[in-house]
């Protein structure tokens, strides 16, 4: 990424350069960048669509992720990055204050939850809610007032009388919100399965 012959970092400046760069099968011009996208470089008709139950149903069994959910600011909670490609391509596309960054697939989302999603403090001292899962389970923030976790399942989720089931996020440094999905979600959501590339325009 530092380039010895220029003294300069190496980034993705351009709309093409992100495109190529911030995916899991990151194009080989590309790699060893830092990658910068920008919110301009997106569609003016680009959207995405979530589809999440009000009314969750348990799963018969607890299944993994690729989008977690949607922040109570509408932003998506990505699910975790993909470390192993990212490493292989020598590529970094650093997070916001916020634990969020861009790319084309996904607009901007998250990645961690960092405290600007967090919903006012509950009375009871419980974790503030930070959005829901796509199986309409609440997602909280991982520590009450107190600064306390609770003792939580596989996929991060407990229950409460108050809440019923809801997760907890995880820490930051984990590169995940939640472990898997306890309920049923109605379809994937967000952007395109790992390896898929975006469509080209000429």
């Amino acid at each position: 990424m530092y380039d010895a012959k220029t003294n300069k970092v190496r980034y993705t400046a351009t709309k093409e350069s992100c495109s190529g760069a911030a995916r899991p099968d990151v194009e080989e011009q590309y790699k060893q960048n830092c990658i910068e996208c920008e919110l301009s470089y997106l569609e003016d008709n680009f959207s995405l669509t979530y589809l999440i139950p009000t009314t969750p149903i348990v799963s018969k069994k607890s299944s993994r992720l690729h989008t977690v959910g949607l922040a109570l600011d509408g932003t998506e909670l990505s699910g975790p990055a993909p470390i192993n490609a990212i490493l292989g391509s020598y590529t970094i596309a650093a997070f916001d204050d916020c634990g969020g960054h861009i790319n084309l697939h996904q607009g901007y989302h998250y990645h961690s939850t960092k405290g600007c999603t967090d919903s006012a403090p509950s009375t009871d001292g419980h974790a503030p809610l930070i959005g829901y899962a796509v199986d309409g389970y609440g997602i909280y923030a991982m520590k009450d007032a107190q600064g306390n976790e609770e003792s939580l399942d596989e996929c991060r989720g407990i229950t409460d009388e108050t809440r019923g089931y809801h997760y907890h996020a995880a820490s930051p440094s984990e590169n995940l919100f939640i472990g898997c999905l306890h309920g049923e979600s109605l379809r994937a959501a967000g952007g395109p399965p790992p390896g898929n590339k975006p469509p080209s325009k000429h």
